[in-house]
């Protein structure tokens, strides 16, 4: 799109020429909201936290994410932080992915509450 020429980065607050920024078609100016400097530290980051996961026996999450899924729809109440954590190892996941399934398991019995109350 013609006109923008500068653009803030939403991570570190820069402002930077457009074409520090990667494309994205499905934004209004059609670039991302983070600088490629941002992006490149965030994409390291994940990476080194893949391979640190690894490197400490946890498996790929793809094969057992259907079986973490499993567990948090069978838990009964809310789980401790110790529970979680145990999650998270047994299934090779993350703490974080354990207690956004957690979340979404509670939002979607909410949503069920609320069409069943219609």
């Amino acid at each position: 799109m013609e006109g923008f020429e500068t653009k803030r980065c939403s991570r570190c607050g820069d402002i930077k020429a457009i074409s520090q920024f990667r494309r994205e078609p499905r934004n209004r100016d059609g670039r991302k909201g983070q600088c490629r400097a941002c992006s490149n530290a965030r994409d390291r980051t994940r990476a080194q936290e893949k391979k640190r996961l690894e490197a400490n026996g946890h498996p790929k999450r793809s094969g057992r994410l259907s079986e973490l899924i499993a567990a948090v729809d069978t838990w009964k109440g809310n789980p401790s932080d110790a529970a979680i954590a145990r999650l998270a190892v047994r299934y090779g996941d993350t703490e974080f992915m354990v207690r956004h399934l957690f979340e979404y398991r509670a939002y979607r019995l909410q949503v069920r509450r609320k069409a069943g109350e219609r």
